[in-house]
């Protein structure tokens, strides 16, 4: 990434994405320990915590019961918590 100054490049991209979708303002400092940006971290990490709860249960249960486990899941389980939660998108706007 050194070569030819490719992180620079990337901050760029990154800020202008951000800026795009009005997480940064023209002007002004941004401050990282804004409330807002504090509950935000609060929030996906609660929401991350609450998938892998589900998650890892199932899991397990998919290994050591696996006929119970299809008898009584839902077939949407398998695409919500299949996979790790850092492994997908998650809603936008505080939607589950």
């Amino acid at each position: 990434m050194l070569v030819g100054e490719a992180t620079g490049r990337l901050l760029q991209r990154v800020l202008d994405a951000a800026r795009d979708d009005g997480l940064l303002r023209g002007r002004g400092r941004q401050r990282t320990d804004s409330p807002h940006v504090l509950a935000a971290v609060r929030d996906l990490n609660r929401v991350e915590l609450v998938a892998e709860t589900l998650r890892t249960p199932l899991n397990a249960l998919a290994v050591v019961a696996p006929d119970w486990l299809r008898a009584v899941a839902l077939p949407e389980w398998q695409e919500r918590y299949g996979r790790r939660i850092e492994e997908t998108r998650l809603p936008e706007g505080g939607q589950t």
